[in-house]
Order: structure tokens, then C-alpha cells, then sequence
């Protein structure tokens, strides 16, 4: 083995012998995440170019597309704050609609139950992927 290998036997033997860690090393090839990815697992992406309705979303769609998550959050954030009306947060809280009334009456089920095996099993397939947390300090 080359010398230079992270795994050769003699770091292996050691990081076996103390703590099972073994020197681990940035691939310099990946593609950095830079927008265009969004959704459960950042998995998707150009659901919004065709979309016809811009009610239902906070951002623009060019927006959606072409900013980072971090800056994407940042900018949703923002503009939730601009359109935020007292006056009909207040209307709802003092005189509900009925769907809100209905919503509310949902009760969440027992999270202390098992999942079922076909609930594992979907577990399983996601894969993990590294969560962005956006700096709120700055």
C-alpha cells in the first residue's frame, strides 16, 4: 500500500486499538450545494418554472430556483414577515373559520408507538443527508 493511505495497516491498527476513528478527507470533486435543490431531503427541483398559481408559494419562483437553502429560508422568512396582517391574525383568533376550528380539533397520534415493519422499511430507503441550518445571527 502507498504510505500515504489513510487506511494502511498501521493507522488502522491504531485507530482500532483506541477509539475505532480512522482520518477521514474531503472529496475535492463534489459539486458544491448551491440552489436549485429544495423539498423532503433537498430531492428536488424545477417544480416551480411552470407554476401558474403564485399565491401558494412565499417566493418567487425564479427565487425558489436559483437561491441557496440557507439564503432561500433567509428570504421566505422576510417576506412572511412583510405580509403579516394583525388585523387578520386577530379576526381568526377571536372569531375562527370553521376549517380552522376542524384543524384544530386533530389530534396527533401516539408518537411513542412502534413503527411498523413497512414503516422501517421506508425509513430505510431515505439515505441521510446534511441538514443547512441559515446563520440568524448575521
Amino acid at each position: 500500500m502507498d504510505s500515504t493511505d489513510p487506511l494502511d495497516d498501521e493507522t488502522l491498527e491504531s485507530a482500532l486499538k483506541y477509539d475505532f476513528q480512522v482520518p477521514q478527507s474531503v472529496c475535492e470533486d463534489e459539486p458544491a450545494l448551491e440552489g436549485g435543490k429544495y423539498g423532503f431531503n433537498n430531492q428536488y427541483s424545477g417544480h416551480f418554472r411552470h407554476l401558474q398559481n403564485l399565491d401558494i408559494v412565499t417566493l418567487l419562483p425564479e427565487e425558489i430556483e436559483g437561491l441557496a437553502p440557507g439564503e432561500r429560508w433567509i428570504a421566505a422568512r422576510k417576506r412572511e414577515d412583510e405580509k403579516f396582517d394583525r388585523e387578520w391574525y386577530l379576526a381568526d383568533l377571536l372569531e375562527p373559520p370553521e376549517e380552522l376550528i376542524e384543524a384544530m380539533k386533530y389530534v396527533v397520534p401516539d408518537l411513542h408507538e412502534p413503527f411498523t415493519p413497512e414503516e422501517q422499511d421506508t425509513l430505510r430507503t431515505l439515505g441521510t443527508k446534511e441538514c443547512i441550518f441559515p446563520d440568524l445571527a448575521g
